[in-house]
């Protein structure tokens, strides 16, 4: 009689400890099944709210424009024709590039929200761009643009109120005086809820160089060595100069920046001198095809800045040594020598 109960207690217990483990197992895939559910739930939530912010985010600049694209493209492969394209209403060749956190005074980013984006640049065409900026450290901070992309990651506007970042953009034409031109592009990148919409939120343009027309002006222009007090004496003192220095002090009518030049010519005697071949603005003419020579004279057409000091070194042949020291009636005068080289404005021949 005890060994039946005992058996029928056993066989309880077996079916007890069945229903407890069914139990736990049921339990287990309920609570993955909230949980997924609710993860999922979360994750929906979380992408509409990235989509809501996103449509009330603003992101804006006073140069490049809103224009969705995909932001892994690289700045070199996207085909500027395609692009919006900005120009100083003033003309020149400065850009007081803004990337801001409002479309007016009244419309700015809540408290809390702040953006975190990545802007890039590129110089396109010109001989050469910088970017001035704050960092993040608050130092200020000047780069020179090369063949290469410059990128900024981690910039941040603080939301609460209208607020922006600056970047002053300054170019030089090319050597051919084509204008310079400068590809930037913006997006966010936090929060991740924002970052959503980085593509339809990015902002990109084609800064475009005008330069304003520019007339310079001669001061002065002859030889350094005209200014010296051994001219007095100018035989001994040309005598002495185994290079002879040609200066041209410009002036204009812009006086605001030196980001733009105006054109002058050069005309020497090439029997008597022969230009340094290294000499910059000969190099830059050359290269342009901006060098003619008829019969003893040479004229190149340089770009000068308003307000500069040229400089231009030429050395004697052999012809100004023989007729140099020549003493007779027929040998070179002070004056002769003076007209050697002549800078004339290029709109006034």
């Amino acid at each position: 009689m005890k060994s039946v109960n005992k058996k029928k207690k056993i066989q309880k217990f077996h079916i007890n400890k069945t229903t407890i483990i069914l139990g736990i197992l049921m339990g287990i895939v309920l609570i993955v099944g909230v949980s997924g559910a609710a993860f999922a739930k979360y994750y929906a939530k979380r992408d509409n709210k990235g989509v809501s912010v996103a449509s009330g985010l603003y992101f804006n600049s006073n140069c490049i424009s809103n224009m969705s694209g995909d932001n892994s493209t690289s700045l070199e492969q996207i085909d500027l024709q395609t692009v919006p394209g900005y120009v100083n209403p003033e003309g020149g060749n400065i850009f007081y590039l803004e990337i801001r956190n409002y479309d007016n005074h009244l419309l700015y980013n809540e408290l809390y929200l702040d953006v975190e984006y990545t802007i890039e640049f590129l110089k396109v065409n010109g001989e050469s761009a910088t970017v001035k900026y704050v960092d993040n450290d608050g130092n200020d901070v000047t780069i020179s643009l090369g063949d290469e992309v410059f990128t900024l990651t981690d910039r941040e506007i603080k939301g609460g109120a209208a607020r922006y970042d600056s970047y002053i953009i300054k170019t030089t034409n090319a050597a051919d005086n084509s204008n310079a031109k400068v590809l930037v592009r913006a997006y966010p990148t936090a929060p991740d809820y924002v970052a959503v919409a980085a593509e339809e939120m990015r902002l990109i343009g084609v800064l475009t160089a005008q330069p304003k027309d520019v007339k310079v002006g001669i001061d002065k222009a002859n030889f350094l060595i005209q200014d010296s007090a051994a001219y007095a004496d100018w035989r001994s003192a040309v005598e002495t100069m185994s290079g002879l220095v040609y200066t041209i002090q410009t002036n204009g009518d812009d006086v605001s920046s030196g980001d733009v030049k105006g054109e002058l010519k050069v005309t020497w005697n090439n029997k008597m001198l022969d230009i340094n071949q290294y000499d910059s603005y000969y190099v830059e003419a050359k290269s342009l095809g901006r060098v003619v020579t008829d019969g003893d004279y040479t004229t190149m057409t340089i770009r000068v800045y308003p307000y500069s000091n040229v400089k231009i070194t030429f050395y004697k042949t052999d012809d100004f040594v023989t007729h140099f020291n020549d003493t007779t009636a027929t040998g070179m005068t002070q004056t002769e020598f003076e007209s050697y080289v002549k800078a004339t404005l290029v709109d006034t021949e």
